[in-house]
């Protein structure tokens, strides 16, 4: 019964010591400090490959509004640029108000391209893709503003089918 007694009473408060505390406080810092850098990649190429993925879908839709509506139908940029969003207009609505999507901006990438991608009622843009013009056309690549090694290429051939390729700073 002394034993027990000795255990119980010996005055001792349960919980960490300092000691403890100050080393698990220590390991946390190290492995958040190993973790930042990635997750920090992780997301600019999360953004990247959200935009590109946006973008290709917009074209994908353009496309197939030109084949729909037997008209020419356009993919254009917002007044801001291309990392400002896009709309694509509705060709047989006479007002502003008249579109077929919009697309707002996008944050942490840079968008570079054409001034407008214009779908013919045959589903083809009309003009050969080359991303050396100037302005590229059918050309885009998406950049994170954050870390550079996070690209993407969303580009249109002749007969008006978008491809995208992620990881790539040219198309």
């Amino acid at each position: 019964m002394s034993a027990v007694r000795s255990a119980r009473g010996s005055g001792r408060a349960g919980g960490f010591t300092l000691l403890e505390l100050l080393v698990t406080i220590t390991v946390f810092g190290i492995l958040t400090a190993i973790a930042v850098p990635s997750y920090t990649r992780f997301v600019a190429s999360q953004k990247v490959r959200a935009a590109s993925s946006d973008l290709y879908l917009s074209l994908v839709r353009a496309r197939s509004e030109a084949l729909k509506r037997s008209a020419s139908v356009t993919l254009q940029p917002a007044a801001s640029g291309w990392q400002g969003g896009w709309t694509i207009p509705d060709p047989n609505s006479h007002s502003s108000s008249g579109l077929i999507e919009t697309h707002g901006a996008v944050s942490g990438v840079s968008i570079t391209g054409p001034t407008t991608v214009v779908y013919q009622s045959s589903g083809r843009t009309g003009a050969a893709t080359s991303c050396s013009a100037t302005p590229p056309i059918g050309c885009f690549v998406v950049a994170s503003s954050t870390w550079s090694g996070a690209t993407a290429c969303v580009s249109v051939d002749l007969s008006g089918r978008p491809y995208s390729a992620i990881g790539v700073s040219t198309c």
